[in-house]
């Protein structure tokens, strides 16, 4: 596999992130390999970015063409640095201690955190310094969650973003 970084003449892009991907053929009509472009926009994303996202895709890309019978959940999309880093940010002690179970979900263990600290800064936000916690996160979630069962939607239904209208999938 061979990716490279060509410029470009457009000066905009009419999404945020675009990925077009094109099958390549021989004179003969034999297979030569997928072409594919990523357009972003610069106030949105910068070119390491898009870099980094481009490899997590080519290592999907090399280990499901490798075996493709293979899960792709199984695929692991960060590179070594990435790990290196995660493991220098995390706190491997509490995991190694047994604090956390396997069969614990994300959303159960969210819920234990709102338990604990309901007032503890869940989040922040850089540009305003605005600072939302637990309590108020796992609030603000919960009406959401209630307006959307009340227009009828449920759990593991899709919808997607498109021209400024969710849709149903």
């Amino acid at each position: 596999m061979q990716v490279s970084s060509l410029p470009v003449r457009t000066h905009t892009a009419r999404m945020d992130l675009v990925f077009s991907l094109a099958e390549s053929f021989t004179e003969t009509g034999g297979p030569a390999g997928i072409n594919g472009v990523v357009e972003f926009r610069t106030d949105v994303f910068d070119a390491a970015s898009i870099e980094m996202l481009v490899k997590r895709l080519e290592r999907v890309l090399v280990a499901v063409t490798a075996d493709p019978g293979r899960r792709l959940s199984s695929v692991d999309v960060v590179g070594v640095d990435e790990h290196a880093r995660l493991v220098r940010w995390g706190n491997w002690a509490a995991l190694a201690a047994g604090g956390v179970s396997a069969a614990v979900s994300v959303p159960q263990l969210w819920q234990a955190q709102v338990g604990r600290t309901p007032r503890a800064v869940a989040l922040v936000c850089g540009a305003t310094s605005t600072s939302w916690t637990y309590g108020q996160v796992d609030a603000a979630a919960n009406r959401l969650a209630r307006w959307l069962v009340g227009r009828g939607w449920g759990p593991v239904m899709w919808w997607r973003w498109w021209g400024g209208a969710a849709r149903r999938r």
